[in-house]
């Protein structure tokens, strides 16, 4: 839509062209667009209808204000690059552990569903006397297969309590504000928060949207912290007060943010200051993450070798006792 608006292409026509190179499946959503313009509806009205994000449909609202869409789709296009690079980043960083932890969990379902029930009547069969581990081993195995659906139904009633609970934003602004009085996760999610408002506001400055729209489009964030901290930051910029005097008192931004922010803001360039700020804020969280991980993968090895050695002595045990009793 950026480049369509500068070569001139009219709007709607604009869309018929992407629609021609996007997916059947969301084609009817196109349709549904066009319509709504059609009747009359505001592009920014009409992103609301089909459920688009609400940063997107705030940069757009700005653009229609402004009269300059394309900027808006320009800005609408970096955020969510900026997001996807990111994410892909951690996603690349997260693959093999992930794959691990599925293979220990594939190992564990197969020996509990396949090769344990066989091994048991086998021995029950041969009426073979089973080693101490061994029969610990099965007799969890048949209080599971005994309880079940007892099991399943616990589990579905604490999985649907804890959705709900996570639902409810009292709550999750709760647990989140419990979550950073853990050292070990604090600074992950001081380091996330300082992210994603340093990022956001990095875009507004060097686009041109000042703080107190930027808090606007803020407080719709789907993170309920930053919502009411954007909320409370707007208040005190309309009181006159400084960003930085401003963020001092929030407790889910890192100290070096506040740092920055005193210096630029104090030389008069913020926006300069903000972007190279989150980009190496960034690059440091991936560097850390790939870090920690690069321990992870080893341990996780480990513990799938240990894993399936344990399998092999409960299950062989009995046939080597029976073997030195020959």
């Amino acid at each position: 839509m950026k480049i369509q608006i500068r070569n001139g292409v009219p709007f709607i026509q604009g869309i018929r062209l992407i629609k021609d190179v996007m997916p059947k499946k969301v084609s009817k959503d196109f349709d549904q667009f066009i319509y709504w313009l059609e009747q009359g509806e505001t592009l920014s009205a009409t992103l609301k209808i089909l459920q688009f994000p609400k940063s997107y449909v705030s940069f757009v609202t700005i653009g229609e204000s402004h009269g300059d869409l394309a900027l808006a789709f320009e800005q609408c296009e970096w955020y969510f690059k900026q997001r996807y690079q990111f994410k892909h980043a951690v996603r690349n960083a997260l693959a093999y552990p992930i794959f691990l932890l599925l293979l220990i969990i594939f190992l564990f379902m197969f020996f509990t569903t396949i090769l344990l029930p066989q091994f048991l009547q086998l021995y029950k069969t041969l009426q073979i006397e089973t080693p101490s581990t061994t029969r610990l081993i099965f007799t969890i195995y048949q209080w599971f297969q005994d309880y079940k659906l007892w099991l399943f139904l616990s589990v579905s009633v604490i999985s649907l309590v804890i959705y709900f609970l996570f639902k409810n934003k009292n709550f999750l602004k709760k647990f989140k504000l419990f979550l950073l009085r853990f050292p070990l996760l604090k600074k992950y999610w001081l380091q996330t928060y300082t992210y994603h408002f340093s990022s956001n506001l990095s875009l507004f400055l060097n686009h041109g949207i000042s703080l107190i729209t930027g808090m606007d489009i803020l407080a719709e964030s789907n993170e309920i912290l930053i919502q009411e901290a954007s909320m409370r930051i707007k208040k005190s910029l309309y009181e006159g007060n400084s960003l930085a005097e401003i963020l001092a008192e929030e407790k889910i931004f890192l100290p070096s943010f506040l740092e920055m922010i005193r210096f630029y803001e104090s030389v008069g360039s913020l926006d300069t200051g903000m972007k190279q700020y989150s980009e190496q804020l960034q690059k440091q969280m991936e560097s850390e993450l790939k870090h920690k991980l690069k321990w992870l993968e080893p341990i996780l090895i480990s513990l799938t070798g240990v894993f399936v050695f344990i399998l092999i002595y409960i299950l062989f045990s009995p046939i080597f006792s029976l073997i030195q009793s020959i």
